[in-house]
């Protein structure tokens, strides 16, 4: 027997605009066997405050006055036929709805619209099977960018992920079909984990008379148990609530489905004031590189706009986010009026590559020299390309493509029709959507001898005139003849907006007003950032450059997008590689919109260089976009998609936060945003679903490892060692907001999980931390390089790590250009595999900071070079994303990759210096762990809260001079690490003898100086007679070379000598470096052949002999 409820209820909605009274919300369920019935009340039941709940039968609904109620729910889980009973209810409720009533259909009950004649359009049902593949069971809506049913859910929502494989049955409107109903549009399609799909209409509202109808064609099922109940619950309510009219303020937008078509348009631009072009006078560079142009990546980065394309000629794409606003700009010369004109690409250049700008120089044929400029002008979101010659030339040619590509995951038609018009009296082409929101400005300070522009594919050069090349593209291209002979100079400029055509004029007023400027203001920003943060300096000429290129590049991936704010981007490519979104027209350029990890990562670099205030930005960002359920994001993307599909990112974001105020000092910052902390670590405690003390990857989002043989842990060790580090990192926090219970908590927690850890995925057998922990409380037995993580942060115990470290120095992890996920023995070794043998720079700068962890600072300092290195390497200046397993080679998608930076910073910071700040108690450690032949070291802007600190080391035979300088009074814990076997005669500060120890660790020692205050400066004097050590590995690869297969495993003191112990190829001989001091007395098993006693280092060959087939070798030195 069906059951027909009618649920009179009252509803306040806590996110929308106070009410004096309730909200009055008729719900009829139409159930077979009454348990989503059962769901409903239960859903009311704890809101008891905010509903008067009565039960009608619908035979006597025809008595029921429905201007009663402010709202009417029917709610139809069941699929059978639409009943007499239901036909009948017509009439009364589409007067109700006529009248200004509000209506809401969920489930089957959208077929009402076609029984009642309020939708012609047959509404269709398909089903949707919702199977765990190992990401969960995730579907739902999602808005065309916002619309307030989607309030605190960011445009879209999960509201289904079952906790068992099911076939849900959908209703709506699919492939091309669209409601019909006059006055009706598209609120949201169906989501289904990172995919729109934007030809399945689930949620659609139709306004009837004075009131509107509001359909759920699906996911609304109030009886399935769901991981996302929060998040389901939040939908439910702004449902009820935007019927109401109760969200205010924000923007209703639809999905829309006209046939995008590219068209003319007639927009008044005004009169832009450009200068005249000119020669520029750019000033010799502080930091670049040079070469003959190859085909590899280049871009210029600044906050809002993204330039880039490769060396061999031209832009590829620039990116205004959230759009692609210009792509594919070319350009040709003509040398005479009857030659062929001749494509820069096709044309060999040298190309100069700075942080803020790009320099070409053309040689031609008949002596004319040629040079383009590329450079953003960081005060606006436009961009110049600048272009200047010595000598003649009859034409000089540009060409254009615009397409607006909005950002991935929506289609290349989201934006729906192109509008286009060239502006004579300003020699501007205009491009933009039908709302003028998105809007593209390309344009010159030269007045061209002819313009060509219109729905093409480009331009071809026959019969001595420029031909369009048809498309069926949604595009527009534009071409530019200029005159060579007028003028020797010329500029263009792109600017862009996603806020409309006023800020775009603006900036490419202010831009071609003064083309000249846009380099100095780059030039301004890439000596502030060397100004401001963190600078080293080093006999090491390579260190020293590589690392200025790491914090710059660091520094240039701080993104600000209109509507989501400012934060740090992940990676820098064209849409031309990586994954196209499975769509015709990628909208992904590499990885250039916000992730969660990747900022968590990157960031506690950018505290290590000192740039709290971008820190302080990240983190809003985390919190502005924190889920209802306290998760963090996984995926922002700057077309305003947010993507909750990881398990790290919410545990470290507590890390970030602990790590930001331990640098910054901002108390007040922690106790406004401890709600924020506070919700992390609730939804952090709800994934430990079998209590047993460790968060979870199954049914919250994938681990590290997003699929492959090793997918498939309930928690990874990676992630439990991050949430250890979370529970101190929150008990720190609470101790700062005075929060004393969870203070309590999460320090009681964290021991306890610790332990749990250190016992739980110890292989004993192996040496090492298993990585993933199965359902069944088994564990993976493979050692991977993600275990590094927990050994950085220091949660494990420091005797195991050691044991566990060594090997990820053996041959079979590392290359001379980083380390592997997994070992070349791995059965399923492949060193194209992004998680199965290639090499990430992250992991490379994981490991090194987990060797300095376990004081192995000779292969820290090898890990950190390994990375540095890479600047001189494909994308001059960066650091790749990923490199092949066995030849040093680019893989993966980008070769620009943001953590990759900042993997050389942070060990350099945190490994090499050793820097560990504690603001709370005004006070900073420096471990100091330099390579030991290094006779100076300059560091300045050394940061912890409004302090700045500087140190200036000098080194002579017998004693070593440490000079710190500070702006305010600070506390110094100094621990300079020494080699092994070295006498130490005394510690002088300010000319006072100090009490300090040695402590003698395996591969060197360390002096642990009691806790020293600075005033202003100190001046640190230590006499002693140096030991000896190895010195780190120096093998640089070069570009498509494989690995020497030579490796410094480990050194001790062992009977007088220094015994080191290596690793290599039988047959082949070896060259590795020691620092002796005094010289050698006696060595063993290798042989001098270098000694410069200027700087007391010998260098000595080994010949790893075939005949024992041994990979190590052992020698001695006395």
């Amino acid at each position: 027997m069906r059951i027909f409820f009618l649920i009179i209820s009252i509803f306040i909605f806590s996110q929308c605009s106070s009410l004096d009274s309730k909200i009055n919300i008729g719900i009829i369920i139409i159930d077979e066997n009454g348990t989503e019935r059962d769901a409903v009340q239960s859903f009311f039941a704890d809101k008891s405050s905010k509903y008067d709940v009565a039960y009608l039968n619908i035979e006597t609904f025809d008595a029921v006055s429905l201007n009663q109620f402010d709202l009417l729910w029917i709610h139809r889980p069941d699929s059978s036929e639409i009943q007499n009973q239901e036909k009948r209810l017509r009439d009364k409720v589409t007067q109700y709805v006529s009248d200004g009533g509000k209506l809401f259909l969920s489930l089957d009950a959208v077929r009402l619209l076609n029984t009642w004649d309020i939708e012609p359009q047959t509404i269709d049902v398909s089903y949707r099977e919702m199977i765990d593949e190992g990401y969960g069971r995730k579907v739902g809506v999602h808005a065309f960018r916002s619309h307030p049913i989607f309030t605190n859910l960011f445009g879209g929502a999960y509201i289904w992920h079952g906790k068992i494989d099911k076939k849900l049955r959908t209703l709506g409107f699919f492939s091309d079909k669209i409601p019909l109903a006059e006055n009706s549009h598209v609120i949201a399609v169906e989501s289904v984990f990172i995919t729109y799909f934007e030809d399945r209409k689930l949620l659609w509202e139709s306004n009837v008379g004075k009131g509107k109808i509001l359909s759920l064609g699906a996911y609304l099922h109030f009886s399935d148990p769901n991981y996302h109940q929060i998040e389901f619950e939040q939908f439910v309510e702004n449902c009820f609530a935007f019927l109401n009219g109760d969200i205010k303020n924000v923007k209703e937008q639809f999905w829309t489905y006209d046939a995008p078509m590219v068209k003319e348009s007639q927009l008044n631009m005004g009169k832009t004031d450009s200068l005249k072009p000119e020669k520029w006078k750019i000033p010799k560079a502080t930091l670049s590189k040079s070469r003959t142009v190859t085909k590899n990546y280049y871009s210029i980065p600044s906050p809002t706009v993204l330039t880039q394309g490769k060396e061999l000629g031209g832009i590829e794409e620039i990116w205004t986010h959230p759009f692609m606003s210009v792509r594919d700009i070319l350009v040709a010369i003509q040398i005479e009026e009857k030659s062929k004109p001749i494509w820069l690409t096709d044309i060999e250049s040298e190309i100069e590559i700075r942080p803020d700008m790009i320099i070409r120089k053309y040689r031609l044929s008949n002596g004319v020299t040629f040079k383009e400029v590329v450079v953003n002008n960081t005060n606006t979101n436009a961009v110049i390309a600048h272009y200047e010659w010595e000598g003649n030339l009859y034409r000089v040619i540009t060409t254009f493509k615009s397409n607006l590509r909005f950002m991935w995951p929506y289609s290349e038609k989201a934006l729906g029709s192109i509008f286009y018009q060239y502006n004579k009296e300003n020699h501007a082409f205009m491009v933009h959507n039908e709302s003028e929101e998105f809007f593209s400005i390309i344009g010159s300070n030269v007045k061209p001898k002819s313009v060509l522009n219109g729905a093409y594919d480009g331009f071809i050069y026959n019969n001595n005139s420029w031909q369009p090349i048809e498309t069926d593209l949604i595009q527009v291209s534009g071409l530019m003849e200029f005159d060579g002979e007028e003028t020797h100079a010329l500029d263009l400029c792109f600017s862009a907006s996603a806020t409309g055509i006023d800020k775009a004029i603006k900036d490419y007023n202010l831009t071609l007003g003064n083309p000249a400027q846009s380099f100095r203001n780059s030039s301004k920003i890439v000596k502030g950032v060397f100004d401001k943060y963190l600078q080293i300096h080093t006999p090491d000429s390579i260190f020293n450059e590589g690392y200025k290129w790491a914090l710059i590049s660091t520094a240039q991936f701080e993104g600000k997008t209109p509507g989501i704010g400012t934060s740090l981007m992940a990676g820098y490519s064209t849409t031309a590689r990586g994954w196209d979104g499975a769509q015709p027209i990628s909208g992904r350029p590499g990885y250039a919109w916000y992730f969660g990890r990747d900022a968590q990562w990157s960031a506690l670099a950018v505290n290590d260089y000192g740039d709290f205030d971008l820190t302080r930005n990240v983190l809003e960002t985390f919190i502005k976009f924190q889920n209802v359920d306290g998760k963090i994001y996984h995926e922002l993307t700057t077309s305003g998609s947010v993507h909750y599909d990881g398990s790290d990112a919410t545990p470290l974001f507590v890390v970030l936060f602990g790590d930001y105020f331990r640098h910054s000092g901002d108390v007040n910052f922690v106790k406004n945003n401890w709600s924020s902390i506070e919700k992390a670590m609730a939804y952090c405690y709800s994934t430990d679903r079998d209590n047993d003390g460790l968060i979870e990857i199954s049914n919250v989002g994938h681990g590290w490892l997003e699929g492959g043989a090793l997918y498939g842990s309930q928690t990874e060790f990676y992630l439990a060692g991050i949430w250890v580090k979370a529970l101190e990192e929150a008990a720190y926090l609470a101790k700062i907001a005075n929060q004393n219970t969870w203070y309590k908590k999460y320090d009681y927690d964290a021991k306890s999980v610790k332990g749990i850890i250190n016992k739980g995925f110890w292989n004993a057998d192996g040496g090492y931390y298993n990585y993933g922990k199965y359902k069944d409380g088994s564990y993976t037995n493979e050692l991977i390089i993600l275990s590094t993580v927990p050994a950085y942060l220091n949660v494990l115990d420091k005797d195991k790590s050691i044991i566990m470290m060594e090997k990820f120095a053996q041959n079979d992890f590392s290359s001379d250009w980083g380390v592997r996920m997994v070992g070349k023995s791995y059965p399923k070794f492949n060193p194209r595999s992004y998680h199965f043998g290639s090499i990430w720079p992250l992991f490379t700068g994981w490991t090194s900071l987990a060797e300095y962890a376990t004081e192995r600072s000779i292969q820290g300092f090898t890990r950190i070079m390994d990375n540095l290195m890479n600047y001189k390497s494909f994308a001059l200046g960066r650091v790749s994303e990923v490199l092949h397993g066995e030849r040093y080679e680019q893989s993966g998608v980008t070769q620009f990759q943001c953590w990759s930076e900042t993997m050389v910073i942070q060990p350099i910071v945190e490994g090499m210096l050793g820097f560990n700040p504690d603001a709370l108690d005004n006070r900073f450690e420096l471990n100091l762990s330099i390579p030991f032949n290094w006779d100076t070291l300059s560091v300045n802007n050394l940061k912890i809260k409004d302090n700045s600190i500087s140190l200036e080391m000098d080194k002579s035979e017998d004693r070593v001079i440490y000079k710190f300088e500070a702006r305010k009074q600070v506390g110094l814990n100094f621990n300079p690490e020494i080699p092994l076997n070295t006498q130490v005669n005394s510690v002088v500060a300010n000319g006072e003898k100090i009490d300090f120890r040695i402590i003698k660790n395996k591969e060197s020692w360390r002096i642990e100086i009691k806790p020293l205050e600075i005033d202003t400066a100190m001046l640190i004097k230590i006499e002693m007679v140096e030991g000896k050590s190895v010195l780190p590995k120096n093998y640089f690869a070069t570009e498509g070379s494989t690995s020497s297969e030579f490796s410094i495993l480990n050194q001790e003191w062992i009977d007088n000598n220094l015994l080191i112990l290596l690793e290599g190829i039988p047959g082949n001989r070896n060259e590795f470096e020691v620092y002796v001091p005094g010289g050698i007395q006696q060595i063993k098993g290798g042989e001098i052949v270098d000694f410069n006693s200027k700087n007391s280092i010998a260098k000595v060959e080994v010949y790893f002999n075939p005949k024992n087939n041994k990979k190590t070798k052992k020698v001695f030195i006395k």
